[in-house]
């Protein structure tokens, strides 16, 4: 808590919750609050054995990630996989600037994450600059399983793309009985070739997607725009209350 902590190199993670060597730990209740992290890879990095119950209690709230220029993220200001149980609020994530053959994202949950809330974060100014086969993601969910994930009241802006990889979006998830409600995502545009979208889901179940407010997508290119779409094997999916416009 309460710390500034500065990274040697933007080669490796400053922060990292797992076992002794980066593999998927075992542990409960851990908090990462009101901390300033600069040049890292990722800003924050937590890697829990995915058993039910591990991980659980874990809270990232209140850090800022957003320092611009040679002490910036590099590729991911919070990633989490395993936890069954965590909570990613009121974080500031910002001024990740890529030009290297990868995907930046704001924040990423990964396989075996349930019981999961990502709520309150503001994430702005994310640019990839590679032209290859990456996309970058202000949020996105890739876990295959999940129960009570929730997405919600984020801001999500000014995010430029130039990667070929259909995941360039605000919010994009593959994982199921996800609800995303109340998000605000604006100012995405796609310099390259390929479709991109405000929100988009697939393969969720049991689910709302409702309030969120979606505006100004803009294509440099021949990429077309979708401000929220359901795709893949989505079921009982309640779509109400959104509000989307200049896509």
């Amino acid at each position: 808590k309460n710390s500034i902590i500065i990274n040697g190199i933007n080669s490796a993670t400053a922060l990292v919750v797992a076992d002794t060597t980066g593999g998927a730990g075992y542990f409960n209740n851990i908090t990462v609050q009101n901390n300033s992290v600069q040049l890292s890879l990722y800003g924050c990095f937590i890697n829990a054995a995915p058993v039910t119950g591990n991980g659980s209690g874990t809270l990232v709230t209140g850090n800022d990630m957003n320092t611009a220029g040679a002490n910036s993220i590099r590729q991911v200001g919070i990633f989490a996989q395993g936890t069954d149980g965590i909570t990613v609020s009121n974080n500031n994530i910002a001024n990740i600037v890529n030009a290297n053959a990868e995907s930046p994202r704001g924040i990423w949950l990964g396989n075996g994450v349930s019981n999961a809330t990502v709520s309150g974060n503001t994430i702005s100014d994310l640019s990839l600059t590679n032209t290859g086969a990456f996309a970058l993601t202000g949020i996105m969910l890739t876990g295959s399983t999940g129960t009570n994930m929730n997405i919600s009241n984020n801001t999500i802006s000014n995010l430029s793309n130039s990667g070929t990889t259909l995941s360039f979006a605000g919010i994009l998830t593959f994982t199921p009985n996800t609800n995303i409600t109340n998000n605000t995502v604006s100012g995405l545009t796609q310099v390259a070739s390929a479709a991109y979208w405000g929100i988009v889901s697939s393969g969720n179940t049991s689910a709302n997607m409702s309030g969120n407010t979606i505006s100004g997508l803009t294509t440099a290119g021949t990429g077309t725009s979708s401000g929220l779409n359901v795709q893949g094997l989505s079921t009982g999916v309640n779509i109400f209350g959104n509000k989307i416009s200049n896509v």
